[in-house]
């Protein structure tokens, strides 16, 4: 292998005599080298076990396919990409169009419904393998990321990749994201894949240059607030090379921009045509500015747990809110002290072999990046979003760089001793492999988790409702995608909804809805906390659902 194969080095670049591979463990002799071999085999078999622990959720008996770790809102999305494919068009409920959702997935998973069809749990088990496949290979470019940056021989280059995909696949974070119907498990292979982009080429060339600026305009496409990454990059060419020529800098902060915008400008347009609004109507419905405790403390929350993702289910074994929220920064901090009190020499090492290379310096450029659009994202959402439960999804990406910093201190602790490094690792494949078998059983070992609007509200308008009648409801994503003639009210998916908030009973009047099935909350703050004198009144309820039926002659 020349100096140009080698991970992190370009050619021209020499090696320094005493980088990492001073300090790798000897492998010279046969015990060692069979000692190495037998912990690369536990680490690929750890990769392997977790691996299948995602794909069985795909494999789960029909009562839990549509329960965790699937969202109540991925239900919109699996309805509009039903839709699409049997020809209604970009509609919710089978006319009215709809822009809350996210382009990329769900266009992605429209086919699906072309290949099966009168079936709706099947649809759902093969797009939880399709979001495998991104779960996968959402690891296998982070490995090469992280494994590029701190490889130093090739046989531990080889060990640190496997650590860093059983790194990412047993954060239970990521699992949840990757699994929940929505967006972020394709989010995330698209931040992956641009980061990879642009560590191995960079964009020193036209031909590179306009590629990452379609990598950018695919990464908006996949979800619309990567829009202040692009921007952050764009800028970037503006001031990040100060003693290049103006006209350079010019050039490549247009083409970035043109290219990444013309990549997403179908998405655009379609919005500002049909919608006279740049904004989705999902994010409309969630948007209140203001600032307040809650709002801090979500965030402050949601930080700690995406930077710190293997750690994620602490909070269910906590009890104090404000212990749960130390926990992971206590640890960040513990980590980090370790990192500079046993890896000065690593760090130096790197420093000298790979961070002066084009690649190593790409590297770090774009996880500073990364850091400064996601400080801009949590500012934006603790100011403008009042769902503060939704945080720990906005920020989920920002693990990638928590999986990217573990494999650099793994691979400090792999340099020390491999046999603690390997033995690490098996507590978050153990906590990886209880959170799937946890899945198969929710309801027991997820008290009030899951998806109440399946196991609940679905039955208890089935039971009640005509199959001909129209219901309405503010959480409709499960009950639309397994019920036809369902009204959404909150606004998420149904831009005309948003206009009438104030005036609920209205808008229910000139559609003829007659039904309303929801949380008792949802239905005061519709129909008023007396309803019975506008002529609604409660036939049904089951859980914390209620249904309400529209009495005319009353």
């Amino acid at each position: 292998m020349n100096s140009a194969d080698s991970p992190g080095v370009e050619p021209g670049t020499r090696r320094s005599e005493s980088g990492p591979d001073s300090s790798a463990p000897a492998l010279s002799t046969s015990g060692n080298f069979k000692r190495n071999n037998t912990y690369l085999a536990i680490l690929r078999t750890g990769v392997v076990i977790v691996a299948l622990c995602g794909l069985s959720l795909a494999f789960r008996p029909a009562r839990l396919i549509p329960d965790t770790p699937l969202s109540e809102d991925a239900f919109y999305a699996l309805t509009i990409a039903r839709n699409i494919a049997e020809g209604r068009g970009i509609v919710i409920e089978g006319s009215t169009w709809t822009n809350g959702f996210q382009p990329l997935f769900v266009f992605s998973c429209a086919p699906i419904w072309g290949l099966v069809k009168q079936d709706k749990i099947l649809p759902i088990r093969l797009i939880l393998g399709f979001s495998w496949l991104l779960y996968i290979g959402s690891a296998y470019l982070m490995a090469q990321i992280a494994g590029d940056f701190a490889a130093a021989t090739s046989k531990q280059d080889n060990g640190l990749r496997w650590a860093a995909v059983l790194l990412y696949l047993s954060a239970p974070i990521l699992v949840m994201a990757h699994f929940n119907g929505l967006e972020t498990g394709c989010l995330l292979f698209c931040y992956a894949a641009v980061w990879r982009f642009y560590q191995q080429y960079g964009i020193d060339t036209t031909r590179r240059l306009l590629g990452f600026g379609a990598l950018l305009g695919l990464l908006v496409l996949a979800r619309i607030d990567t829009v202040f990454l692009v921007v952050i990059i764009c800028l970037a060419q503006m001031f990040e090379h100060p003693t290049a020529p103006w006209r350079d800098r010019l050039s490549r902060f247009f083409a970035l921009a043109i290219v990444s915008f013309a990549v997403s400008s179908p998405w655009w347009f379609y919005n500002l045509l049909k919608f006279h609004s740049l904004m989705p109507s999902s994010g409309q419905a969630e948007q209140m500015w203001g600032l307040s405790q809650d709002r801090l403390d979500a965030i402050v929350y949601s930080l700690g747990r995406v930077l710190l993702p293997w750690g994620y289910g602490l909070h269910y074994i906590v009890t104090l809110r404000w212990l749960g929220l130390l926990v992971p920064f206590l640890l960040l901090a513990l980590a980090f002290v370790f990192y500079l009190r046993f890896g000065h020499r690593s760090i130096r090492n790197r420093l000298v072999d790979t961070s002066c290379t084009s690649r190593g310096r790409r590297t770090l450029q774009f996880a500073r990046w990364l850091l400064v659009s996601f400080a801009v994202l949590a500012c934006w959402y603790t100011l403008s979003s009042w769902t503060i439960h939704f945080y720990i999804r906005y920020l989920t990406p920002l693990a990638i760089l928590s999986v990217f910093a573990g494999v650099q201190i793994y691979s400090i602790v792999y340099r020390r001793s491999v046999r603690v490094a390997v033995l690490s690792l098996v507590i978050p494949t153990l906590c990886a492999f209880a959170s799937t078998a946890a899945q198969w059983e929710p309801e027991r070992f997820f008290v009030g988790i899951g998806n109440p609007c399946y196991r609940d509200q679905l039955e208890l308008v089935e039971t009640h409702v005509p199959q001909n009648a129209w219901v309405a409801a503010g959480q409709s994503g499960t009950l639309g995608y397994f019920r036809n003639h369902v009204i959404n009210l909150d606004g998420k998916v149904n831009p005309v909804a948003l206009e009438y908030q104030r005036k609920m009973p209205e808008y229910l009047r000139q559609l003829h809805v007659n039904y309303l099935c929801d949380w008792q909350d949802y239905v005061d703050a519709y129909l008023g906390e007396h309803p019975g004198e506008i002529g609604w009144r409660k036939v049904g309820e089951k859980a914390q659902f209620v249904l309400y039926r529209y009495d005319e002659k009353r």
